[in-house]
Order: structure tokens, then sequence, then C-alpha cells
């Protein structure tokens, strides 16, 4: 990293060559914890009207001639007007997501959505490139979003055991072995830490750490998972979970292919059956792993790269690494490639209602010991 110079000439060329002052990435409006009747919501606009719906433009590309629209009870997607790549959004404001049984239907009417929004991209209704993850991501950056349900809209994650692997994510894989130590034996760690970054029309893993101990031996499903996927762009994994109807425990699975839609065809019967159900879903390979397999995002702590649990809050984070919430800032990584400040209380109970997502940037000083 390059040394800002305390000169004042040294530092302006300093800003320009290594980004000193992350402040200046920050070129979008704020993203604010909002509360309604205690009901916290993330939302980048002041929504102060009493309606129960806000329509939000999203640039997602210039319409084809295709029926692009999505209407659904909960979100609704129009296209554009000729010449233009703002996209309508209506969706429950500030204010509806109060309303009880809007609020019950989010996940269901989240994944109808997002399904729609992956057969609309299929048909070419949106810019060449672009996979139904961005696509969701973008929307998920823009709309008002309950707090507590953020990793549902952004990841279409729901801590039910299966998620999408999407930018943003690290995956971790790690054995446990019996290792010479000091000379002597000790139950020891394999492991490997992926990021998944965005390749194309979808993704891929990139190998960011590995701890081999030494040890000759190397299963491919530790220290070689990016090559075992290299021929995928969407990638699904299921959790360790209890089989459907049994209290057997079925072992994490990672579904590969070319097509997200192959991959939820495929996803409720490998769920169940184990991967002897993928061989008969054209374009998809399944792994069964013999490992555990943790879900993380990456963020930066002061600068510092950190990996939490998919699903830790910024109030756990902050405690792990000794910052005082009082002085404690967010700033969010977009899609866009953007930056915006996320204003909470920072209180105990703010930070608490904050759910952590891949890119993210925490500062903060430490707590006094």
């Amino acid at each position: 990293m390059i040394r800002c110079s305390l000169s004042v000439a040294m530092a302006a060329v300093c800003m320009v060559l290594a980004g000193c002052s992350a402040a200046h990435r920050v070129d979008v409006p704020s993203i604010r914890l909002m509360e309604a009747a205690g009901y916290p919501v993330l939302s980048s606009t002041a929504d102060a009207s009493k309606q129960l719906t806000v329509q939000t433009t999203v640039a997602l590309g210039a319409v084809s001639s295709a029926d692009c629209s999505i209407v659904g009870k909960v979100f609704s997607l129009r296209p554009p007007t000729a010449g233009t790549a703002q996209w309508t959004m209506t969706s429950p404001s500030v204010q509806g997501w109060q309303v009880a049984d809007t609020a019950s239907q989010l996940r269901t009417e989240w994944s109808a959505f997002v399904a729609q929004l992956a057969e609309r991209r299929r048909a070419g209704c949106f810019r060449a490139g672009w996979s139904a993850a961005p696509l969701q991501q973008t929307i998920a950056d823009a709309i008002p979003v309950p707090a507590d349900e953020a990793l549902v809209l952004r990841y279409g994650f729901s801590g039910e055991g299966v998620a999408d692997l999407q930018p943003g994510m690290v995956l971790q894989v790690e054995r446990s072995v019996l290792g010479e130590r000091k000379g002597r034996r000790e139950l020891q760690s394999l492991q490997a830490d992926y990021e998944v970054i965005a390749a194309g029309e979808g993704v891929r893993l990139k190998q960011v750490r590995a701890e081999t101990l030494h040890m000759k031996e190397r299963p491919d499903e530790i220290f070689a998972l990016d090559k075992l996927t290299q021929s995928a762009t969407h990638l699904r994994l299921l959790l360790q979970n209890l089989t459907p109807g049994t209290s057997a425990q079925r072992p994490p699975i990672l579904l590969m292919g070319k097509e997200d839609a192959a991959l939820q065809h495929a996803s409720s019967g490998v769920e169940a059956q184990g991967c002897n159900v993928a061989k008969s879903v054209a374009g998809v390979q399944c792994l069964t792993f013999h490992e555990a397999v943790s879900l993380l995002v990456s963020v930066k702590v002061n600068r510092k790269p950190v990996t939490f649990a998919l699903g830790t809050t910024l109030g756990v984070a902050l405690e792990s690494q000794g910052i005082d919430p009082a002085t404690a800032t967010l700033r969010r990584s977009l899609t866009s490639g953007r930056f915006a400040t996320v204003v909470f209380p920072q209180t105990r109970d703010g930070v608490s209602h904050i759910v952590l997502q891949g890119g993210d940037e925490i500062a903060g000083t430490k707590l006094s010991k």
C-alpha cells in the first residue's frame, strides 16, 4: 500500500493513486435504518408519505420487444419507455412493511418475483451479460428492505440450508485430521477459503486461503474446488441438513451448471435423495462433500479483510473486533460498484438490526481495555 505523505501535494497524489480516503467512493444516497411501529427497514429514500407502496426507478437496460413486465402481490416491475433504461419497481414502502399480511408474504413473493426475473432475462428483456443474480441484487439495493430480511432479498438466503452462491460470499471447506505438532498428536484442520466472484453471466470460485498443515493429503474437494467447478457458471450450495423424513444428516452438496433454472429443477430431488438424482437433469453436476462447509461474507474492518458467518449482525461484528458502537460507521458496496453510507443509531440496539453483506466496510474506534 502506498503511504500517504504529510505534504498537501503528495497527499493529493496519494489520494488519486491509492484511494486513501474511502469517503470519495461514496457516490450514491445514504441508506438509512428507519423504523415505523418498531419495525426496522433499510431505505435510501426519505419515504415520509403514508402510502403503502413506493415506486423506484432502477437502471436495468433497454427493453426488447418481449413482454417484460412482472406483476405480483408484493413486487412488480414495469419496463421503461422507449429510449430509456430506467425500469419502475413497485414494492412496499417503509410504512407498507408494517402491514402484517405484506411482511408475512415477503419470502414467498420475493422467490416468485426472482423466478420471473430469471425468465425475463432468458427472454432477452435486460441488457446482455447480466445473470439473474446481479439483476436481483441491483433491485434489492434500490428498494426499501426489512432489515432482518435483507439477506433474503439480496442473496435469496433464508437460513433454510440452500443458497445460490453470489459475489460477496465466501465458501469455506474444512476437514479435521489427526496431525503432529511439537511431537504430539492433535486434532487439526485442513481448510481452504474461496471467494465467489462475478464471471461473465455467472460466478466462479477464487481460492484466497489454504491451510495444508504440510500434509501429503490434498483432497480436491478442499484444495481444488475452483478447478472442479471451472466449467460451471452457476453454483447452488445445499448445506448439511436433516434428510427429509429421516433423522439422518445429509452431507453438504454443491450443484454446478450453466443455467440457474436447471439447478433449481434438480435441487429438491437432490436435497431429499442425494447426488444420484442430479444425473437425470441435463447440464447439472453434483458434488457431495466429506467435509464441513461454511458460508461466509467478506468485509473490511478498519481496512483489514475479515470474514464472518452469513447472517452476522453489525453488532456481533463490532463486539468481536472490540469496536465501540458509538464510533462505528458502515459503507455498503452496491452491485453497481458504488458505495453508500448506512446511517443507523450508533447504539447497541441500532447495530443489532443491521445484517452484514459481502463488501461492507466497517470503521470505528477500539474500546479501551
